[in-house]
């Protein structure tokens, strides 16, 4: 993906930040157990576990991570200036490091993560950007 399709990528769900919350759980049938279906695997803990989320929009998925482990460290990587505000607005009150930027370019760092959100952000990706990003991940899990 180029940059110039990142940028407008960006631009485009700034557009679209206003609504995109209805019209993103709109989209996702029963969304409320989908959003919920994504922090199953999380254990429930009073710990500052550290969790990446990738392409994290408003932060729709993080409100069942929170109820599992609400003191969670999340760092959250999106392309989207508007949606990272409201996520940051909905969340004011969580420990929540924003990146506004490529989730493909960001330079992760090794064995920090406990775990690992991505919803409803891969599709957007082509074969080869996923066989790129996956192993960055991987080294990024603890």
């Amino acid at each position: 993906m180029g940059e110039q399709h990142l940028v407008l990528m960006g631009e485009f769900f700034d557009h679209v930040s206003e609504t995109y919350d209805e019209v993103h759980s709109s989209h996702i049938d029963r969304a409320g157990e989908y959003y919920a279906a994504l922090s199953e695997p999380i254990e429930a803990t009073h710990l500052p576990i550290d969790v990446l989320d990738i392409g994290c929009g408003s932060g729709l998925e993080l409100e069942s991570l929170f109820l599992k482990a609400p003191n969670a460290q999340v760092l959250c990587i999106d392309l989207s200036r508007r949606l990272m505000d409201k996520l940051l607005c909905r969340y004011a009150d969580k420990k929540i490091t924003p990146h506004i930027e490529s989730y493909l370019s960001y330079s992760y760092p090794r064995g920090q993560f406990s775990y690992i959100i991505a919803s409803a952000t891969l599709h957007h990706l082509l074969d080869d950007e996923k066989r790129e990003l996956y192993p960055k991940l991987r080294q990024a899990l603890t």
